[in-house]
């Protein structure tokens, strides 16, 4: 059986150059597999049918790994449990007491992330990022219950109880004539 190669596949995905020798970006170069040598090992096996041991000698990856990443095993990614704000740190109860003394304040009144960023340039000369602070910001506010209302009610009568009916575009075509 032969497989042929399928036009719909980037020609960087083939490892193999025909002559017998290895595009070494896909060779392994230590540590975790990157996600171009995990799409590399998926397309090789998927599309063009290589064997567990072919892709482990093209890639030089153990067999073990090469079937970890056929079966879609998580490889050790994930999102972090905590965000650590390093450079914030010095300035996180403050911005909390900011954010304590908005429940109070009118809704309109309220610190934005953009305005506590601002005055902590402005005020304490904070020299850490914009997205920092909107990232804790954004977690405060839902921590402090101060986030906006997410509230959501489906509406799911029971079949046959409550009928809808749109009589607009019936009034606007009977004013036409």
């Amino acid at each position: 059986m032969t497989v042929q190669k399928s036009p719909t596949v980037d020609s960087h995905l083939v490892a193999g150059t025909g002559d017998g020798t290895v595009n070494q970006s896909y060779r392994r170069t230590g540590g975790m597999i990157n996600m171009d040598q995990y799409e590399y090992i998926r397309i090789g096996h998927r599309v063009y049918g290589k064997g567990v041991r072919a892709i482990a000698r093209e890639t030089g990856h153990d067999r073990k790994t090469i079937r970890k990443v056929l079966r879609g095993e998580p490889s050790g990614y994930g999102r972090r449990q905590s965000q650590p704000y390093p450079v914030l740190g010095a300035y996180l109860g403050l911005i909390d007491s900011w954010l304590e003394g908005d429940k109070d304040a009118p809704r309109k009144q309220r610190h934005t992330a953009t305005r506590v960023y601002h005055r902590l340039v402005n005020e304490e000369g904070f020299a850490g990022g914009a997205t920092t602070v909107r990232q804790y910001v954004r977690q405060a506010k839902i921590r402090l219950g101060l986030s906006g209302d997410k509230a959501f009610i489906p509406l799911e009568p029971d079949c046959g109880q409550e009928a809808e009916a749109d009589w607009g575009g019936l009034w606007r075509s009977s004013l036409a004539r």
